[in-house]
């Protein structure tokens, strides 16, 4: 349906009008592109990913996009209401307009969440391993100066 910058993807619009109640509902059905963030391949197989994706979307698949780049197709549904006021004459066409901007704001809230929910995890996932090459490196200079300790053991101090 529409694409936008942000990985946005409407996919479905749906109205519910009940002109008694003076209430437009809008069911915006929308997909969220993961391609467009910077190494979500990495995150396919992170479990903490996995499950906030599955908690916020329904995954459809992983596929390969006409770039041959994989996409992820997560999708989830935002409802957003237009009430009219008693004092207003109601109107359909505009309450659409209003439910569909309240319900494509809901959308971007909700792929904002999603982004910085991520942003969390990779930086998780960077700590982790900073940690990981600190404890290497620790672990690296211990053993060379065990290797020196048991050199100098062996073959005495000969630099003189």
């Amino acid at each position: 349906m529409n694409r936008n910058k942000t990985g946005v993807r409407y996919l479905n619009v749906q109205y519910n009008v009940n002109p008694g109640k003076r209430v437009v509902a809008c069911h915006l059905t929308f997909g969220l592109n993961l391609n467009r963030l910077p190494y979500i391949e990495m995150l396919k197989d992170n479990e903490e990913f996995i499950n906030l994706v599955e908690r916020e979307f329904r995954v459809e698949e992983w596929t390969i996009n006409d770039d041959f780049l994989y996409e992820p197709h997560v999708v989830t549904e935002v409802v957003a209401f237009a009430d009219c006021a008693p004092e207003d004459e109601f109107d359909e066409e505009l309450g659409k307009k209003i439910a569909l901007t309240r319900a494509q704001s809901g959308a971007f809230d909700t792929a904002a969440y999603i982004y910085e929910r991520i942003q969390d995890i990779f930086l998780k996932a960077a700590n982790e391993i900073d940690i990981r090459l600190e404890n290497t490196i620790e672990s690296i200079d211990k053993c060379n100066n065990h290797v020196d300790i048991l050199i100098e053991r062996a073959y005495g101090n000969d630099s003189e």
